[in-house]
């Protein structure tokens, strides 16, 4: 709702990683996965969300590896 509600807002790249940890923490890995290699890929988003995006993939990666 928020998303849909505020557009513009400089808060929405936060809200996206929020939205993509969710989706992997409730079984949704790959839609998790899509919204922040979106995030990560936008030139508007702030280095440090950038950061933690390539964090998470890296650590998504590393878990598939060892399984």
């Amino acid at each position: 709702e928020f998303i849909a509600n505020y557009q513009d807002s400089f808060y929405l790249p936060r809200v996206y990683y929020i939205l993509a940890k969710s989706k992997i923490k409730l079984q949704k890995r790959d839609d998790g996965i899509q919204i922040l290699e979106e995030l990560v890929a936008k030139e508007s988003t702030p280095a440090y969300l950038k950061d933690l995006g390539r964090a998470e993939l890296s650590s998504l990666t590393i878990k598939d590896k060892l399984l």
